[in-house]
């Protein structure tokens, strides 16, 4: 219901629409003071909906929000604007078992994104779970990759990544990919490493 109410449009008008018709349909088949005020207080029931959907801001939208700005960072190669996202809480287990902290993940961006160019990225298929100023969120990533050597027309990744909530705002904790049968990795030290190969 929240989702309905706060994050959707999509789904939210057109079902006050389906409400406010029946309430007018209603109204013109008994046209009594009680019906009137029905289909009156539906009417201004759903501009308020629809008001408070355009600014209430949920969590769960905060943390989609972060998610898109991360893929915008890499579609710039903006590496501070990707550093401005990550927390200092930022670990992720790494093979070696060497530490892979904040400032290794946003080195290892700054390579990455010197070496590749990404366009036309797009973000969707949203998973979000959010719980106690912590949230999980998988998403999928489609663009197109171009180095000096290569150029991949339609690169598509799915990714699981950790947040937590600091001062009314979300950070990355922890990124993993998702293993698919076009993007074959488990870890991102998977990822580090076979970007650091080629």
């Amino acid at each position: 219901m929240r989702a309905l109410l706060f994050e959707n449009p999509y789904a939210l008008i057109p079902v006050l629409l389906v409400v406010d018709l029946f309430t007018i349909w209603f109204w013109s088949r008994r046209r009594t003071r009680r019906t009137a005020r029905t289909a009156v207080g539906a009417l201004v029931a759903s501009v308020v909906l629809a008001g408070l959907q355009s600014i209430v801001v949920t969590d769960r939208e905060r943390v989609v929000g972060v998610c898109r700005a991360m893929a915008t960072a890499a579609g710039r190669g903006d590496v501070d604007a990707f550093a401005d996202l990550i927390s200092g809480e930022f670990d992720v287990p790494m093979p070696e078992g060497r530490p892979f902290g904040k400032a290794e993940l946003v080195e290892a961006f700054r390579r990455g994104f010197a070496r590749w160019n990404v366009e036309e990225e797009r973000v969707a298929d949203f998973d979000v779970t959010v719980a106690d100023g912590r949230a999980h969120a998988s998403f999928t990533v489609g663009c197109r990759l171009i180095s000096d050597d290569v150029m991949l027309r339609r690169h598509v990744s799915r990714w699981r990544v950790d947040l937590v909530q600091a001062n009314g705002d979300w950070f990355v904790t922890g990124v993993t990919p998702v293993r698919t049968p076009v993007f074959p990795f488990d870890s991102l030290g998977d990822v580090v490493n076979y970007d650091h190969a080629r």
